[in-house]
């Protein structure tokens, strides 16, 4: 499909295809999609050989990634065709500029499952009925809350309301 693009771009605009750099761009995706298919056939065929063949195929392998990773323009390209379009570039940039409010309020979210998770773990440390309760079939409260790490995963699955419905009613019992 990038292929026949190409082609017919290539076609009507002849020299002129070559003065933007989007298309440029274009051109070298797909070469560098004709080049991890040499390279792919060149790893398949080399896997009959020796140790020396071995080293071309690590060699080819390491290539290959190299080319897949150029490969991930393709992305680029599809936000340069969103900005073609109006609405759909309006919500990208909606998303855009609205990172930074979701950031500090990641932050923000993280910060007081830390200060409850820390303060959980000082209320089970010293209430010891608490702490012996069955979370789960596996787990005690003292288990899921023995480290601040497994603390702050506990409470931001409580958070969410995931493990709320199994294992909240332990509490008002």
């Amino acid at each position: 499909v990038f292929v026949v693009e190409l082609l017919l771009r290539l076609m009507v605009f002849r020299l002129q295809f070559f003065t933007d750099r989007w298309n440029i761009m274009d051109m070298m995706i797909v070469i560098s999609g004709f080049v991890a298919v040499v390279l792919k056939l060149q790893t398949v065929a080399s896997e009959t050989g020796g140790a020396a063949a071995g080293n071309q195929r690590d060699q080819a392998v390491r290539s290959l990634q190299l080319v897949r990773a150029a490969r991930l323009l393709r992305l680029v390209r599809m936000v340069r065709l969103s900005s073609q379009f109006r609405a759909l570039w309006v919500i990208v940039q909606g998303l855009v500029s609205c990172m930074p409010a979701v950031f500090w309020t990641l932050v923000m979210l993280t910060s007081l499952c830390y200060f409850f998770a820390i303060i959980a773990m000082e209320v089970l440390a010293v209430d010891e009925e608490t702490a012996a309760q069955q979370w789960s079939p596996t787990h005690t409260v003292a288990a899921r809350f023995s480290s601040l790490g497994s603390s702050m995963v506990t409470l931001c699955t409580f958070f969410e309301l995931s493990e709320l419905a199994d294992h909240g009613y332990i509490f008002m019992e």
